[in-house]
């Protein structure tokens, strides 16, 4: 069993049909500056988000390139992505994402096995028509800082910080714990 994404995804690449691609998808989500999800292939693609099967994401084509995390000792693993820019809407979607806002924007990496005649009718990889999230559950990495050219946008995230996190991360009131007015 590998340990890291990159092992993985080779791995499964030379496991699987030569005529079912792996398409790499990525969304990039801010709660008041929307979202972008793109696909790595000429054409777009809807699939599902979870395994809940409940809420259908639709990618639009675009090409990008991904460093994934390797397994260290160090506490922190980061991600590399970089993708077009050239008909700007990856940097309007950056635009939209308010200065003073506090929430980070968020990058889920998700995986899918791509159409053929072969998996069409395959319940263990589509359901409804819809291809299934192959890394469950996917990537999801917060970005910490993004650079924007012209042609291409390049962004560097990481999980989660628990080094920068907020102590306590809950209050505690009077009205939750009665006792601390004693």
């Amino acid at each position: 069993m590998n340990t890291s994404y990159t092992e993985a995804l080779k791995e499964v690449g030379a496991l699987s049909h030569t005529d079912i691609p792996i398409l790499e998808t990525v969304s990039v989500y801010h709660p008041s500056g929307g979202s972008i999800n793109l696909v790595n292939d000429r054409k777009s693609l809807i699939g599902w988000a979870d395994e809940s099967w409940n809420l259908k994401i639709i990618y639009q084509p675009s090409s990008f390139t991904i460093s994934l995390p390797q397994s260290n000792n160090e506490g922190v693993s980061f991600v590399n992505i970089a993708f077009p820019n050239i008909d700007g809407k990856a940097s309007e979607f950056l635009k939209n994402v308010p200065v003073e806002s506090t929430a980070p924007i968020s990058l889920v990496y998700r995986l899918y096995l791509g159409e053929n005649d072969l998996y069409a009718g395959n319940e263990d990889t589509h359901l409804q028509g819809y291809p299934k999230i192959q890394n469950y559950p996917p990537l999801s990495v917060e970005i910490l800082s993004v650079q924007i050219t012209p042609f291409q946008i390049n962004a560097r995230a990481t999980y989660r910080s628990l080094v920068n996190a907020k102590y306590p991360s809950k209050l505690y009131t009077l009205e939750d714990y009665p006792a601390l007015g004693n």
